[in-house]
């Protein structure tokens, strides 16, 4: 978390969901079918509308664990956008509000889990890049989309905050669970742009051989991570807790409004071949 960031300490609910990172100022949609989740949708709907992802972290020795262990820092999102479905089940959209660390998690007699959590109140949007910084994340931005046969509207992507680049590229790059959890540790927003540039060099020259995993190099450039997940794009989206919309909710992802566009109307659909 930032040095000088301020904090609060707050009680949230958490959906621990591996793969499902969400930044600050992103968007991230859900379908919700487990009951003790649809529980804590309800619950949240009456209360403040946060929920709090996080990812589940495997620990040597501890596979089998229940709960599973959590990674310390997850993003506090806030439904913005929500459908009630038959049978107790949600589709949701979150949107991020800010990053939380666990002081400790909960003895609660609710169906999901619940933490202490110190929540990060910088607003991550105020957070400018030199020009240097900016230039060289949109060159290895604008490279890494051909790469990977993505259409982007780059008059648009130029109007974006430095924040909301950096997060946006983050939360919807295929880097894998790890990498992605390591973006989101690393602070302050110049070293996730830095981050992010040497992930997407690392993805483009080596994606696609043999034991690749892009945690490997955010472990040597960012804050370690103790899991090495296997790549985002090869885990199944659906869990049995809930599960990412797929592919085409990435405009609602970016459908956040950052003054002028939609950042949903930039990105980031592959091209068909």
């Amino acid at each position: 978390m930032g040095e000088t960031a301020p904090l609060t300490i707050q009680r949230i609910a958490i959906f621990p969901l591996t793969g499902a990172v969400l930044f600050p100022g992103l968007h991230l949609p859900l379908h919700i079918f487990e009951p003790r989740y649809s529980a804590m949708v309800q619950e949240v709907l009456a209360r403040d509308r946060q929920i709090g992802m996080i990812q589940p972290r495997q620990l040597p020795g501890e596979e089998d664990r229940e709960p599973p262990a959590l990674y310390d820092v997850g993003c506090v999102g806030r439904i913005v956008d929500v459908e009630a479905l038959d049978e107790g089940r949600f589709n949701l959209v979150l949107e991020g509000v800010a990053r939380f660390r666990v002081r400790r998690e909960l003895d609660v007699t609710t169906p999901f889990r619940q933490v202490e959590a110190e929540i990060e109140l910088e607003a991550e949007e105020e957070a400018v890049l030199a020009s240097i910084e900016r230039a060289s994340l949109e060159r290895e931005a604008k490279r890494f989309a051909a790469r990977q046969g993505y259409v982007v509207d780059w008059d648009s992507v130029g109007q974006l905050d430095d924040a909301t680049l950096v997060n946006g590229i983050a939360q919807v790059a295929p880097f894998d669970a790890a990498a992605k959890q390591a973006l989101l540790e690393a602070t302050p927003i110049d070293a996730r742009a830095e981050l992010v540039v040497q992930l997407m060099q690392f993805f483009g020259r080596f994606d696609g051989e043999p034991g690749f995993q892009p945690a490997f190099i955010a472990a040597r450039c960012a804050q370690p991570c103790a899991a090495a997940a296997r790549p985002f794009l090869d885990q199944p989206v659906g869990q049995k807790r809930g599960k990412i919309v797929g592919r085409a909710s990435f405009g609602r992802i970016f459908g956040r409004r950052i003054g002028q566009p939609r950042v949903g109307a930039l990105l980031l659909q592959r091209v068909e071949r």
